[in-house]
């Protein structure tokens, strides 16, 4: 076997790989978590082996992200067969560990757990690291079928897909983290800041007002929540204002300032500076003004003061994180934002046509994002595609792409505004995930059996949460009749097996120990037909034991 490139060999940068995935050390107490068991578990069946792991290789250990068949969960990179494994360019398969001079002295041959046969498959990461691998053990010697390595390759696939989603989610965290953080200092700002700032409802009613505000207007922010902000304009500049926030609201605007004149609560009037952006939900609909206000009456005040309210709204601006942009109907000029600039990979100053805009998209989507956006001019229905997008650079990504109609007083369509979210990575998760399991599914196919997964309810029902298509040739039952019911596959065992069979089942679910079984089935029709099964079983969090099998008819 030969040796992988360079890159492989480079381990200060597979170490940095590795440790980019937070996984050593974590457990599988969460359903996420457990889909690492349910691998191992389903690995050992088919290929029928008492030990099964995923194998992770650090500087100095390996440490399995799940176990089946052994009790530890590391051993020293030393003598690990895994870390031999990881630096060649194909499965390391030792089928007699006594015959085979780089193993025969190994403390794990000559010493517990006895290996006799080892088989493992690189886990690589999308980098082109092998950060460990998937592995099959057993104290006796034995050969693997080529169906038997296809699933061992496969689902080694499907171990990266899972430690991909893991990195994701702790990725997740940490932004949720740093949003929470964002959030604090944001509100201290809000509440420090020398500047009245308010933030209200696209209603106009007042979320949030700190005590500058307040006091400039003679409110406490209690009773400004029973108010709006057009309430406390003057009635000479509520239609200015109104036109503004309408701009604001349809993205043709990023931003406005104002000078306006403010009521206060004793009926005075002053002249404001007011500078205001527009928030948005997850799903791009507006959500919130955030505007800063400044009493102009006696002064022009500094331009400093003016230069830090701006400097607010642009971090406000950020946490929205939202690509928008805007048609006008009247003229067709389409503007974007700065987000939506970033997503095109565009410079600032960029201003396509809409048959340039809808260029961006790939050919087999055009017509989709054209349909779309000629039904929200002409009838104002709204879309919400995901869609491929070739930016300017060349890169083909996945965008979410949104559209809806903006009506004037007459209820005439005037613009449509919308959004644009990259949505490439979570696309590219999926895809991969799906593709992984379509092999699966493939390969369960071919094989001379049926793989499937087995529940014994705390109350002594059983269910088959999955089963591969052979359960038609040897229960004659479909796959989706025992998901909730696993009572027919249990119709024709043979009445001589029945007593065996169910001590079996027992026997496993108590002891949590491997099942393994002959039996035979005797059909309507007289046909009788031996079986042969095995198993891992595992303990679920409701009491429920859950096992990952694989049964033939086929000694």
């Amino acid at each position: 076997m030969a040796d992988k490139n360079n890159t492989f060999h480079d381990e200060i940068s597979r170490l940095t790989e590795l440790n980019s995935y937070f996984i050593f050390d974590t457990d599988t107490d969460t359903h996420t978590e457990a889909d690492f068991d349910k691998i191992a578990h389903l690995v050992a069946a088919v290929c029928e082996v008492p030990i099964a792991t995923i194998t992770l290789i650090d500087d100095k250990r390996e440490w399995f992200k799940s176990c089946i068949g052994l009790n530890n969960r590391e051993d020293n990179r030393d003598i690990a067969f895994c870390a031999k494994a990881i630096l060649l360019s194909e499965p390391l398969i030792v089928e007699d560990t006594l015959k085979d001079p780089e193993f025969s002295q190994s403390p794990m041959v000559t010493g517990p757990p006895h290996i006799r046969f080892y088989a493992g498959v690189q886990l690589i990461s999308p980098k082109g690291f092998a950060l460990g691998t998937l592995a099959i053990k057993d104290t006796q010697p034995r050969k693997l079928n080529a169906l038997q390595l296809e699933t061992l390759i496969t689902l080694s696939g499907q171990v990266m897909v899972l430690l991909e989603r893991h990195r994701q989610n702790h990725e997740l965290r940490e932004l949720n983290q740093a949003l929470q953080y964002s959030k604090a200092m944001m509100d201290a700002t809000f509440t420090n800041a020398a500047a009245g700032i308010l933030v209200t409802y696209i209603k106009g009613s007042f979320i949030f007002a700190n005590q500058v505000y307040c006091k400039m207007m003679g409110y406490t922010e209690t009773e400004l929540r029973g108010l709006d902000f057009l309430t406390t304009t003057h009635h000479e500049d509520r239609e200015i204002l109104q036109t503004k926030l309408a701009e604001l609201t349809a993205g043709n605007i990023n931003f406005f300032s104002l000078e306006k004149r403010s009521i206060r609560k004793n009926g005075t009037i002053f002249w404001a500076k007011v500078n205001t952006s527009l928030t948005r939900d997850e799903d791009g609909k507006p959500a919130s003004y955030i505007t800063i206000v400044e009493d102009i009456t006696t002064s022009g005040e500094a331009e400093a003061r003016l230069k830090h309210s701006q400097s607010l709204l642009n971090i406000a601006s950020e946490v929205a994180q939202m690509g928008a942009w805007s048609l006008n109907l009247e003229n067709m000029e389409l503007s974007f934002s700065e987000q939506a600039i970033a997503i095109h990979e565009e410079p600032a100053n960029f201003a396509p046509t809409v048959e340039q805009a809808i260029n961006y998209y790939v050919p087999e989507y055009r017509k989709t994002i054209q349909s779309c956006v000629t039904a929200c001019i002409e009838n104002g229905i709204s879309y919400d595609e995901e869609l491929e997008f070739i930016t300017s650079q060349g890169r083909r990504i996945w965008v979410r792409s949104l559209g809806q109609a903006i009506r004037d007083a007459d209820n005439k369509i005037v613009q449509i505004a919308g959004a644009i979210v990259d949505i490439h990575e979570r696309k590219q998760l999926e895809q991969e995930k799906f593709a992984s399991l379509n092999r699966l599914h493939l390969i369960a196919s071919r094989l001379p059996g049926m793989i499937y997964e087995l529940r014994l309810h705390p109350d002594g029902k059983t269910s088959m949460p999955y089963a591969s298509e052979y359960i038609s040739v040897l229960f004659r039952v479909r796959p989706e009749e025992v998901i909730d019911d696993a009572t027919p596959v249990f119709k024709y065992i043979h009445a001589d097996d029945i007593e065996a069979f169910n001590h079996s089942i027992q026997v496993s679910a108590s002891q949590l120990a491997p099942w393994q079984h002959q039996y035979r089935l005797r059909y309507e029709d007289g046909q009788v037909i031996w079986l042969y099964g095995n198993a891992m079983p595992q303990k679920e969090d409701d009491g429920s034991v859950l096992w990952h099998g694989f049964i033939t008819d086929r000694p």
